[in-house]
């Protein structure tokens, strides 16, 4: 199969070229970026070669006519925006402390043991400060962090950018099912802050795609399941459509509501939900 590789290889870098030609310029305030952490006893990274393998030729992930990792994606493994590192415990302690963890990333006992017994790191990262045009950085990124955490027998991988912990089987399972790595349920989440001033729901994710965080103001606490059920719906518009802007209007229990943007603060897009009144 190493001719495939090769084949592959060649392919991607003749688009590659194409595709720095026809990129466009960086695009001030705009930024997006996919990060993931590998943990695993891992000593080194395998060679390039090797990690092409894993996700072209030697993908499980892959069905006839629709291979998970296409010339299309592959171009990605030679852009400068990716970066993949392996960091050793006794080097980045702090990785492996779970309260130093963003607030959303909760482990549960069974995480923190797989913490406990890792060694070592892989972070894989791929940013952008050029508007991205489709999402094939997310089916790539994906397929390659979970072909590095299976033949690097991981035992947790953690999305820094949807604060989320993945057990590698989930995420092998969930490839399995379907090997579209673009799709939302993958990378975004809401979640509902308490605060001493009252409630808002926020989204993790939408930075994937070179969008800002939404987040509501204040709610009440009884509000939870609305509210969110509501971000949910306008996050996941604006993640298949990232040219889409707001208001938009989305539908929830017979109702519709518009869901509007009220300011820009604090890398956040504050968001209005307001409920369509019909006479």
């Amino acid at each position: 199969m190493g001719w495939l590789v090769l084949a592959f290889f060649v392919v991607a870098f003749a688009g590659l070229l194409g595709w720095r030609i026809m990129s466009g310029r960086r695009k001030p305030g705009y930024f997006a970026i996919v990060e993931y952490w590998i943990y695993s006893d891992a000593e080194r990274l395998p060679p390039t070669p090797a990690l092409m393998d894993g996700i072209v030729s030697r993908s499980p992930h892959s069905k006839p006519n629709q291979p998970s990792i296409t010339a299309r994606e592959g171009i990605l493994f030679s852009d400068l925006r990716l970066h993949i590192a392996l960091a050793k415990r006794e080097k980045n302690p702090h990785a492996f402390r779970p309260d130093l963890f963003e607030e959303h990333a909760v482990p549960d006992a069974d995480i923190l043991q797989r913490l406990a017994d890792s060694k070592a790191i892989t972070k894989i990262q791929y940013a952008s400060e050029v508007p991205l045009k489709d999402g094939r950085h997310l089916q790539f990124v994906t397929h390659l962090v979970e072909s590095l955490a299976r033949t690097s027998k991981a035992r947790l991988i953690f999305d820094t950018v949807a604060e989320r912990f993945w057990i590698p089987e989930e995420l092998f399972d969930a490839l399995q099912k379907d090997n579209n790595a673009e799709r939302a349920d993958l990378h975004l989440r809401v979640v509902w802050q308490k605060t001493v001033d009252g409630c808002r729901a926020q989204t993790l994710g939408l930075k994937k795609i070179g969008r800002q965080e939404l987040q509501t103001s204040l709610q009440e606490v009884d509000q939870e399941v609305i509210v969110v059920g509501l971000v949910e719906l306008a996050a996941q518009s604006l993640f298949i459509d990232p040219q889409r802007a707001l208001p938009i209007e989305v539908k929830q229990h017979g109702d519709t509501f518009i869901v509007s943007e009220e300011s820009a603060k604090d890398g956040f897009t504050q968001i209005k939900l307001t409920r369509r009144m019909f006479v």
